[in-house]
């Protein structure tokens, strides 16, 4: 399976046990879906996404971070996001913690970019003083 710019891939279930503890895996479907990052800011907004807390030790540095958007910014296939989704349809995120992160930060003007090796002329901007064709790159990319 071709994967454009972000995916999304979650394990559908519930996944139900069996007296010896066991999976049953019948229940399982994994699907892959499109986003956009502001059809991900919109299902945090309402509470889709289980908040996890990584230790501080796994968090990216803000130069990762940074080189992380620009890589999307340039259209740079990205691994998958998986997560799950439980019982009451909220999502649990098991890979693509600090992708997902850094998406919310990037967007919520948290984080200037740092460091970028390649698109060096927007050292130091933030989302918001992007230049529009950027913008318009970011926002409309793929999240699947």
């Amino acid at each position: 399976m071709e994967c454009w710019f972000w995916e999304l891939c979650w394990y559908s279930t519930p996944l139900r046990q069996s007296k010896s503890k066991e999976m049953d895996n019948s229940t399982l479907s994994i699907e892959l879906e499109i986003f956009t990052p502001y059809e991900l800011v919109r299902w945090r907004e309402k509470g889709k996404f289980n908040e996890i807390k990584l230790p501080e030790k796994k968090v990216w540095s803000k130069m990762k971070r940074s080189q992380w958007i620009e890589s999307l910014l340039l259209g740079i296939v990205a691994p998958p996001l998986y997560v799950s989704e439980d019982y009451d349809g909220n999502l649990n995120i098991i890979d693509g913690v600090n992708r997902l992160h850094t998406i919310f930060e990037f967007l919520d003007n948290k984080l200037q970019l740092r460091g970028l090796p390649i698109l060096q002329d927007i050292n130091g901007v933030s989302y918001d003083n992007l230049p529009i064709y950027l913008k318009s790159k970011f926002q409309n990319a793929k999240v699947a």
